[in-house]
């Protein structure tokens, strides 16, 4: 009897650990697996060989002409396994037209310092491009209805007739727009916006990109897997994707504008997988520093700097990473943000993870004293299954502006709520997260929100363009007629705010539930990293934790305030910076 007794005493002491510390769990209709889903398939290559000789800078005139007919030269001598790099000298190189980089080339610096595309001209659309695809090209008659295999995380879709999709493509899922989530291309402006390409206009605004890895009869396997479950009576169907430009970057340079508005972006990416940009900084922007324009899927952009514009007052300028509709499964991680009008803003986007970025001094400058101004926004019709993790920055707002969102998981970040760059004459709208009408089923986990001895509420719910208060959350702001309400449907869990100067669970009064999750306190690291990153050196990770709560300062920070990545970035990366 005895050794039984010592026997389950024992197990009882080797088990407590797990029982103490049993980890958060989501509800599964709620999240999808980011980790190995997002970015470069295999990480961004390194072994590209160099084409040609390295190109000095032009004493007089323009650089575009030699530029891209390295580039071009490259890309056909290039291929899979066999990735070209262009080297581009110290100096600052003159271009007046958009240079175009193809499939398995890096058009690459000597420093992001050292080496900068300066483009004068103010008529190419973008200085630099990633892409083969223009809106324009938006078309497509290669379409088949989806049979069966459309349940949330399938990895085999059957289609009517596969014939015309071939391995290696990527695609389109979608369903007609479902009222029950509801899927509404109509805002809060009465205008509609979203769709993507092949989308059939405002029929169906939530959409997936995801690659055929391989084919059997009319039975696709598909990797990323399907996001969300598409409903069998809204005529669920896959679009095919024209090629698109594969594993091509940019690396270690400065891309400025010091034309006009009328270069629209310094970095495009447009019909392009597996692309990156790396190590670059982005100057004297025009409506982006960097777009994403239409079918964009798994690209980078990481370890960057994002600066000035041309113009930061008007609506449709100064965006920092601007993701227009259909881009899925990208990865935009350890960038700084700073004097720029907007950091991260996703429009109709699906599956893509925005990491451990740093916005400082990002807002835009019309009545900029009179009303707080988010730094991230989800924008137009339909973001959904995008997660927000390890950033630093103002604020977020879930608007609803030009349509619906729903099932964005916002998860250990560092939002303020208010801007200590600027004076204000008016509090006007400084909330940390506004989750407005039409963005159902939100998931706000482990963050620490709020300014402490600012925020004077916890909550404002229905709020108007006019609120005068300072809440940590607004929810359901921009009511929209017959919509659930968007803090019904929101879980909370281990949110640490400054009002309340503790941190909330799931099932604390006032808060809306816990949504068919659990209970449990104890959070995961990260939803997407195995472990601690390398980017993060010898910097403590995770940075953010809700229960003491402790700050630590993410790498894109440290850059701002001492001009240096850690050391475990590159070194050709940043050197002797001086940002203000």
């Amino acid at each position: 009897m005895m050794t039984k007794k010592i026997l389950i005493l024992i197990v009882l002491i080797v088990a407590y650990p797990y029982l103490a510390l049993a980890e958060f769990s989501f509800p599964a209709d709620r999240v999808v697996t980011w980790e190995g889903n997002v970015g470069v398939d295999g990480g961004i290559p390194t072994d590209y060989a160099k084409h040609g000789s390295t190109i000095e800078t032009a004493d007089q005139g323009d650089d575009t002409s030699v530029i891209q007919a390295a580039l071009t030269a490259a890309g056909a001598a290039a291929g899979a396994g066999s990735g070209k790099f262009v080297l581009l000298g110290e100096g600052t190189f003159t271009t007046t037209s958009s240079l175009s980089v193809p499939s398995y080339v890096i058009l690459r610096g000597a420093g992001m310092l050292l080496t900068i595309i300066d483009n004068t001209s103010g008529s190419p659309n973008s200085v630099v491009s990633v892409n083969n695809l223009t809106p324009t090209d938006c078309t497509t008659t290669t379409t088949s209805a989806i049979a069966s295999g459309y349940t949330k995380g399938s990895t085999s879709l059957t289609l009517s007739d596969a014939s015309s999709f071939p391995v290696g493509r990527a695609i389109y899922v979608s369903d007609l727009n479902d009222s029950s989530i509801p899927v509404e291309p109509l805002g809060s402006d009465g205008k509609e916006w979203g769709g993507g390409c092949y989308q059939s206009g405002t029929e169906r605004n939530r959409t997936q990109i995801t690659e055929i890895t391989a084919k059997d009869g009319n039975v696709l396997t598909i990797s990323p897997p399907l996001y969300f479950a598409l409903n069998a009576g809204l005529s669920p169907a896959a679009f095919l994707i024209r090629d698109l430009t594969q594993y091509a970057g940019v690396e270690n340079l400065t891309i400025e504008n010091t034309g006009t508005l009328g270069v629209r972006v310094n970095l495009q990416f447009s019909g392009a997988a597996n692309s990156w940009g790396k190590n670059v900084k982005l100057k004297t922007c025009g409506q982006s520093c960097v777009r994403f324009f239409f079918d964009v899927f798994k690209v980078e952009i990481r370890d960057s700097f994002f600066t000035e514009c041309i113009d930061r007052d008007s609506s449709d300028s100064c965006y920092g990473v601007h993701l227009y509709d259909g881009s899925s499964a990208n990865l935009i991680e350890n960038n700084l943000f700073y004097d720029t009008a907007n950091g991260i803003v996703a429009v109709a986007t699906t599956g893509n993870v925005f990491g451990y970025n740093y916005f400082y001094k990002v807002y835009r400058t019309a009545n900029y004293g009179q009303w707080f101004w988010p730094d991230n926004w989800t924008h137009g019709s339909h973001n959904t299954m995008n997660l927000w993790e390890g950033n630093d920055g103002n604020a977020i707002a879930l608007d609803n502006t030009k349509g619906s969102g729903s099932h964005e998981t916002i998860f250990r970040n560092r939002w303020h709520g208010w801007d200590s760059t600027v004076t204000y004459s008016i509090y006007k709208n400084h909330t940390a997260i506004a989750d407005c009408d039409l963005n159902n089923y939100i998931n706000v986990i482990g963050n620490i929100l709020g300014t402490s001895g600012f925020h004077d509420s916890y909550e404002l719910k229905e709020a108007s363009a006019s609120w005068f208060t300072t809440p940590v959350y607004s929810t359901d702001c921009y009511p929209q007629s017959g919509s659930p309400g968007a803090f019904d449907s929101m879980l909370r869990h281990q949110n640490y705010d400054y009002y309340n100067t503790s941190t909330k669970a799931c099932g604390d009064s006032g808060e809306p539930g816990c949504q068919g999750g659990s209970t449990d306190t104890d959070l995961p690291d990260s939803l997407y990293l195995s472990g601690k990153p390398d980017f993060f050196g010898s910097v403590t990770w995770p940075p953010f934790d809700p229960v003491t709560p402790t700050i630590t300062d993410i790498p894109a920070k440290i850059f701002y305030e001492e001009g240096s990545w850690p050391s475990a970035v590159p070194a050709n990366a940043i050197q002797g910076v001086t940002i203000n």
